[in-house]
Protein backbone atom coordinates (compact mmCIF):
# COMPACT_ATOMS: atom_id res chain seq x y z
CA UNK A 1 0.00 0.00 0.00
CA UNK A 2 1.45 3.14 -1.28
CA UNK A 3 2.10 5.60 1.75
CA UNK A 4 -0.86 8.24 0.51
CA UNK A 5 -2.88 5.63 0.51
CA UNK A 6 -2.09 4.73 3.61
CA UNK A 7 -2.81 8.11 5.35
CA UNK A 8 -6.48 8.05 3.86
CA UNK A 9 -6.85 5.04 5.36
CA UNK A 10 -6.17 5.52 8.74
CA UNK A 11 -8.34 8.96 8.82
CA UNK A 12 -11.44 6.56 7.30
CA UNK A 13 -10.39 3.68 9.82
CA UNK A 14 -10.20 6.36 12.74
CA UNK A 15 -13.56 8.21 11.52
CA UNK A 16 -11.02 11.19 11.10
CA UNK A 17 -13.11 12.95 7.95
CA UNK A 18 -13.61 16.91 9.22
CA UNK A 19 -14.63 17.60 5.76
CA UNK A 20 -17.52 15.50 5.40
CA UNK A 21 -19.97 18.47 6.59
CA UNK A 22 -23.36 18.96 5.53
CA UNK A 23 -22.64 22.14 4.26
CA UNK A 24 -19.93 20.96 2.55
CA UNK A 25 -21.48 21.85 -1.31
CA UNK A 26 -23.09 24.69 0.04
CA UNK A 27 -21.38 26.29 -3.28
CA UNK A 28 -22.62 24.41 -5.89
CA UNK A 29 -26.16 24.33 -4.47
CA UNK A 30 -26.62 28.10 -4.12
CA UNK A 31 -24.89 29.17 -7.25
CA UNK A 32 -25.00 26.15 -9.78
CA UNK A 33 -27.27 28.30 -12.38
CA UNK A 34 -24.17 30.57 -12.46
CA UNK A 35 -22.15 27.38 -13.33
CA UNK A 36 -25.06 25.64 -15.17
CA UNK A 37 -24.43 28.84 -17.49
CA UNK A 38 -21.01 27.48 -18.75
CA UNK A 39 -21.98 23.86 -19.50
CA UNK A 40 -21.61 22.57 -23.02
CA UNK A 41 -24.62 20.46 -23.10
CA UNK A 42 -27.60 20.21 -21.63
CA UNK A 43 -28.38 18.80 -17.70
CA UNK A 44 -29.56 15.40 -19.40
CA UNK A 45 -26.46 14.62 -21.39
CA UNK A 46 -23.99 16.42 -19.54
CA UNK A 47 -21.18 13.27 -18.10
CA UNK A 48 -19.83 15.01 -14.93
CA UNK A 49 -16.82 13.57 -12.88
CA UNK A 50 -16.28 14.25 -8.98
CA UNK A 51 -12.60 12.92 -8.65
CA UNK A 52 -11.18 11.52 -4.59
CA UNK A 53 -15.22 11.74 -4.42
CA UNK A 54 -15.37 10.29 -1.28
CA UNK A 55 -18.75 9.93 0.43
CA UNK A 56 -19.20 13.34 -0.85
CA UNK A 57 -22.70 14.67 -1.24
CA UNK A 58 -22.26 16.28 -4.26
CA UNK A 59 -21.98 12.91 -6.46
CA UNK A 60 -25.56 12.68 -5.15
CA UNK A 61 -26.53 16.22 -6.39
CA UNK A 62 -25.47 16.22 -9.53
CA UNK A 63 -27.05 12.79 -9.88
CA UNK A 64 -30.45 14.62 -8.86
CA UNK A 65 -29.94 17.35 -11.23
CA UNK A 66 -30.32 14.49 -14.05
CA UNK A 67 -26.23 14.43 -14.90
CA UNK A 68 -24.62 11.26 -15.95
CA UNK A 69 -22.05 11.07 -12.62
CA UNK A 70 -18.68 9.25 -12.35
CA UNK A 71 -16.53 9.31 -9.00
CA UNK A 72 -13.95 7.89 -8.50
CA UNK A 73 -12.10 6.69 -4.89
CA UNK A 74 -9.42 5.36 -3.23
CA UNK A 75 -10.56 3.71 -0.01
CA UNK A 76 -13.19 1.43 0.22
CA UNK A 77 -15.08 2.60 3.28
CA UNK A 78 -15.81 5.77 1.56
CA UNK A 79 -17.44 3.94 -1.00
CA UNK A 80 -19.54 1.94 1.13
CA UNK A 81 -20.59 5.27 3.04
CA UNK A 82 -21.20 7.15 -0.65
CA UNK A 83 -23.48 3.85 -1.81
CA UNK A 84 -25.72 4.30 0.80
CA UNK A 85 -26.51 7.45 -0.56
CA UNK A 86 -27.67 5.82 -3.69
CA UNK A 87 -29.06 2.35 -2.52
CA UNK A 88 -31.47 1.62 0.94
CA UNK A 89 -29.91 -1.76 0.44
CA UNK A 90 -26.49 -3.32 -0.16
CA UNK A 91 -26.09 -2.69 -3.89
CA UNK A 92 -23.87 -5.03 -6.09
CA UNK A 93 -20.52 -4.44 -6.40
CA UNK A 94 -18.09 -4.51 -10.11
CA UNK A 95 -15.45 -7.30 -9.54
CA UNK A 96 -13.83 -7.92 -6.54
CA UNK A 97 -13.63 -4.32 -5.55
CA UNK A 98 -15.99 -1.96 -3.69
CA UNK A 99 -16.97 -0.24 -7.09
CA UNK A 100 -20.87 -0.15 -7.88
CA UNK A 101 -22.89 0.89 -10.90
CA UNK A 102 -26.31 2.45 -11.53
CA UNK A 103 -28.22 4.10 -14.32
CA UNK A 104 -26.80 7.82 -15.05
CA UNK A 105 -24.38 6.63 -11.41
CA UNK A 106 -20.66 4.91 -11.33
CA UNK A 107 -18.23 5.05 -8.75
CA UNK A 108 -14.72 3.17 -9.28
CA UNK A 109 -12.40 2.17 -6.99
CA UNK A 110 -9.25 3.60 -8.73
CA UNK A 111 -6.26 5.74 -8.05
CA UNK A 112 -6.75 8.72 -9.79
CA UNK A 113 -3.53 8.97 -11.28
CA UNK A 114 -4.11 5.18 -12.86
CA UNK A 115 -7.98 6.13 -13.77
CA UNK A 116 -8.56 6.66 -17.26
CA UNK A 117 -11.71 7.94 -19.51
CA UNK A 118 -12.05 7.45 -23.59
CA UNK A 119 -15.00 10.10 -23.71
CA UNK A 120 -14.31 12.11 -21.43
CA UNK A 121 -16.40 14.56 -19.47
CA UNK A 122 -18.55 17.62 -19.60
CA UNK A 123 -17.94 18.78 -16.08
CA UNK A 124 -15.58 18.46 -13.77
CA UNK A 125 -16.36 19.22 -9.51
CA UNK A 126 -13.34 19.13 -7.49
CA UNK A 127 -14.26 20.64 -4.16
CA UNK A 128 -12.04 18.97 -2.01
CA UNK A 129 -10.00 16.76 -4.54
CA UNK A 130 -6.99 19.52 -5.05
CA UNK A 131 -6.38 20.84 -1.87
CA UNK A 132 -6.01 16.76 -0.23
CA UNK A 133 -2.77 16.06 -2.48
CA UNK A 134 0.61 17.30 -1.38
CA UNK A 135 1.57 20.52 -3.71
CA UNK A 136 5.50 19.45 -3.88
CA UNK A 137 4.69 16.52 -5.40
CA UNK A 138 0.74 15.62 -6.40
CA UNK A 139 -0.82 18.51 -7.17
CA UNK A 140 0.70 19.36 -10.73
CA UNK A 141 0.32 15.60 -11.62
CA UNK A 142 -3.35 15.44 -10.42
CA UNK A 143 -4.17 18.39 -12.65
CA UNK A 144 -2.73 17.63 -15.77
CA UNK A 145 -4.95 13.86 -15.30
CA UNK A 146 -8.14 16.85 -14.86
CA UNK A 147 -7.02 18.45 -18.32
CA UNK A 148 -6.89 14.88 -19.70
CA UNK A 149 -10.39 14.20 -18.34
CA UNK A 150 -11.72 17.48 -19.81
CA UNK A 151 -13.87 17.19 -23.26
CA UNK A 152 -12.88 20.44 -25.25
CA UNK A 153 -15.43 23.07 -24.37
CA UNK A 154 -16.10 21.22 -20.86
CA UNK A 155 -16.12 22.73 -17.68
CA UNK A 156 -13.98 22.60 -14.81
CA UNK A 157 -14.81 23.76 -11.18
CA UNK A 158 -12.03 23.94 -8.49
CA UNK A 159 -12.61 25.27 -4.59
CA UNK A 160 -9.80 25.45 -2.37
CA UNK A 161 -8.26 28.00 0.35
CA UNK A 162 -5.67 29.59 1.91
CA UNK A 163 -4.69 31.65 4.85
CA UNK A 164 -2.24 34.57 5.95
CA UNK A 165 -0.24 32.75 7.93
CA UNK A 166 0.27 29.73 5.80
CA UNK A 167 1.24 27.42 8.81
CA UNK A 168 -1.17 24.52 7.98
CA UNK A 169 0.40 21.25 6.60
CA UNK A 170 -2.45 18.77 5.05
CA UNK A 171 -4.43 17.51 4.13
CA UNK A 172 -6.21 19.29 3.51
CA UNK A 173 -3.38 21.70 1.92
CA UNK A 174 -3.01 25.50 1.65
CA UNK A 175 -3.15 26.18 -2.03
CA UNK A 176 -3.24 29.81 -3.21
CA UNK A 177 -5.63 30.92 -5.88
CA UNK A 178 -2.32 31.85 -7.97
CA UNK A 179 -1.21 28.35 -7.62
CA UNK A 180 -4.69 26.66 -9.08
CA UNK A 181 -4.84 29.24 -12.12
CA UNK A 182 -1.03 28.30 -12.73
CA UNK A 183 -1.90 24.51 -13.10
CA UNK A 184 -4.78 25.45 -15.14
CA UNK A 185 -3.47 28.04 -16.94
CA UNK A 186 -3.60 26.07 -20.82
CA UNK A 187 -7.80 26.32 -19.84
CA UNK A 188 -9.37 29.53 -20.08
CA UNK A 189 -10.92 31.15 -16.70
CA UNK A 190 -14.20 31.98 -16.99
CA UNK A 191 -15.22 32.97 -13.27
CA UNK A 192 -13.87 33.72 -10.39
CA UNK A 193 -16.01 33.46 -6.53
CA UNK A 194 -13.39 34.59 -2.97
CA UNK A 195 -15.15 34.92 0.20
CA UNK A 196 -13.15 35.40 3.55
CA UNK A 197 -14.45 32.48 6.03
CA UNK A 198 -14.14 32.75 10.23
CA UNK A 199 -13.54 28.84 11.17
CA UNK A 200 -14.06 27.21 14.31
CA UNK A 201 -12.66 24.16 13.01
CA UNK A 202 -9.89 23.19 15.66
CA UNK A 203 -7.33 21.98 13.11
CA UNK A 204 -7.21 24.83 11.97
CA UNK A 205 -7.68 26.81 15.19
CA UNK A 206 -4.41 24.72 16.61
CA UNK A 207 -2.18 26.23 13.89
CA UNK A 208 -3.28 29.89 14.61
CA UNK A 209 -5.51 30.25 11.60
CA UNK A 210 -9.11 31.39 12.52
CA UNK A 211 -9.88 32.79 8.88
CA UNK A 212 -9.82 31.67 5.40
CA UNK A 213 -9.47 32.83 2.35
CA UNK A 214 -11.55 30.67 -0.02
CA UNK A 215 -12.17 30.42 -3.83
CA UNK A 216 -14.06 29.13 -6.43
CA UNK A 217 -12.63 29.01 -10.29
CA UNK A 218 -14.64 28.10 -13.11
CA UNK A 219 -12.49 26.91 -16.20
CA UNK A 220 -13.34 25.80 -19.70
CA UNK A 221 -11.24 23.19 -21.88
CA UNK A 222 -9.99 24.35 -25.08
Amino acid sequence: MQEREKVWNDFWAEDFTPWVREDSDQFLREHFEQIRAHLPVDLARCRAFVPLCGNSQATRILFDLGMIVTGVELIPKAIRSLRNLFFSDTSPTLGDSESFEAPRIRVIQADIFQFEDETGFDFIYDRAALVALNPKDQQTPYSKKIISLLKPGGLLFVEGFSSSQHTLGGPPYETPITLTRKYYQDLREVECFEQKLSTENPRFVEHGITELNQYQLLFKGG
